[in-house]
């Protein structure tokens, strides 16, 4: 990117909320699997390192050893608690649960608080498992007698109800909460990434940005279509969108323009990367020209993975595909290949070549379009895409023009703008960029109804 795009992407400010919801959309499968992963895994760890927890409870009575008065009053009573709560929660009753058999290596913690403020307390005895908690209370009510007589003389701790397995109560286990609380986070952490990167990246998602950040010019958008029971999208083709061949015919406008006023007559349909719609776009380019009255000549000059023929639903013998004619196998007129179109020709590549650079830079290419100059009005060569191979460089060589073809979403700026520079370094004046499958405003069939409303009310009006 030159420092003068870099210094208008920094002035762009765009916050773009539906390329943000697609670009979620399209990371969602992954952000739901990593964090399903997260989830499973903290589940196993959890449940291993923090089992379910049981608990074991009785209630003990702090009583004076006799009746009198200063032993029954508040204070002392409350004082008489505290010390025997003290006693309960000590390290040295641990210390003589452990000489117990019930206690000797029983994993777990004992408990001891007070019920409001009453002389009753309750003994509590957790571990992992039913009969532990049930051992660790017994081993604690056991140990506590040979510690009440260095700390109290004048109260005793009785228990209130025997130990009993009705009193053990299982925790709640917490991982299947905490597994949750895992995945919640991964969830917000992946969106949250995706929106960092969706608002410090540079892909060109509307034709604002491009405009803005792209050193070529923005010559327009072509709206998504879907197939649905399409071979192809062609804007000779009942089916395909209205919208759609609006706006063919509004960059078939500007690309004219331009040609005719710089007298060109030959344009590459390139793109930066691979599925970027480049085929489509040549394909109708070629029948919006020719529905101006215009000549054309459609070569598919991507011979590593042709697509025009499929585009067209066209199936060809091996002597009419464009590599035999560069090899010296077939003459010119067995691969020119005359469609319905009328005043349309086209040379067509079914198999794909191992070794197509060669084939692109020998002389029969170069006599190709030589020939073919003087026979039409404009020559479209649909080619590779200029980010992965450099077939298109050898044919930017000899042509007059190029447009490059972007889809949404899919190409950062920085990338649109190298690929313009190569293209004019190799000889090819740029005219410009087109954004390709755009979404955003609104559905194929909202987009032709409102055509098909414009157009009724025309009708009426008329």
């Amino acid at each position: 990117m030159t420092p003068k795009n870099l210094q208008r992407g920094q002035d762009y400010a765009g916050f773009d909320i539906p390329y943000l919801r697609r670009s979620i959309c399209r990371f969602l499968q992954i952000i739901l699997m990593t964090a399903g992963i997260c989830g499973i895994v903290s589940f196993i760890f959890l449940n291993y390192y923090m089992p379910a927890e049981y608990t074991a409870t009785t209630n003990l009575a702090v009583i004076p050893r006799d009746n009198s008065a200063s032993k029954l009053n508040d204070y002392n009573m409350n004082a008489a608690v505290a010390r025997c709560m003290s006693a309960l929660n000590s390290d040295t009753l641990k210390d003589q649960m452990r000489k117990t058999e019930d206690g000797e290596k029983l994993a777990g913690r004992v408990e001891a608080e007070q019920t409001g403020s009453s002389n009753v307390i309750k003994l509590k005895a957790s571990a992992g498992t039913s009969q532990d908690a049930f051992r660790l209370l017994k081993a604690a009510l056991k140990a506590y007698p040979s510690l009440s007589g260095y700390f109290e003389s004048g109260y005793l701790l009785n228990s209130l109800e025997p130990p009993s397995a009705d009193n053990i109560t299982a925790g709640r286990d917490k991982s299947m909460l905490y597994s949750c609380v895992v995945i919640l986070m991964v969830l917000i952490a992946g969106a949250g990434l995706v929106v960092l990167k969706c608002l410090f990246g540079d892909k060109i998602y509307s034709g604002d940005q491009a405009a803005c950040l792209l050193d070529a010019d923005y010559l327009g958008s072509i709206v998504y279509q879907k197939k649905n029971k399409q071979k192809s999208i062609l804007i000779s083709q009942s089916a395909t969108d209205i919208a759609y061949v609006e706006e063919m015919d509004k960059l078939t406008t500007r690309i004219q323009e331009k040609m005719e006023n710089s007298q060109m007559k030959s344009l590459m349909i390139a793109s930066i990367k691979e599925n970027e719609g480049k085929s489509t776009v040549a394909a109708n380019l070629a029948l919006s020209f020719v529905r101006r009255g215009k000549r054309v000549m459609l070569i598919d000059a991507d011979l590593r993975r042709p697509a025009l023929a499929k585009i067209f639903d066209i199936t060809l013998e091996k002597e009419q595909e464009l590599s035999e004619y560069l090899k010296g196998n077939s003459e010119l007129r067995q691969v020119i290949y005359k469609g319905r179109e009328r005043e349309l020709y086209c040379v067509f590549q079914c198999s794909p070549e191992a070794e197509p650079d060669k084939l692109l830079t020998r002389q029969a290419f170069r006599e190709l379009f030589r020939l073919m100059s003087g026979k039409v009005d404009y020559i479209l060569f649909d080619t590779p895409p200029v980010g992965i191979v450099r077939d298109s460089e050898a044919i930017a060589e000899f042509c007059d023009a190029a447009v490059v073809v972007m889809r949404q979403d899919r190409v950062g700026a920085g990338m649109v703008n190298d690929v313009t520079d190569t293209l004019e370094e190799a000889g090819a004046n740029v005219l410009g960029c087109v954004l390709n499958a755009v979404k955003g405003g609104g559905t194929s069939g909202d987009r032709r109804k409102k055509y098909d409303r414009y157009y009724s009310s025309y009708g009426k009006e008329s």
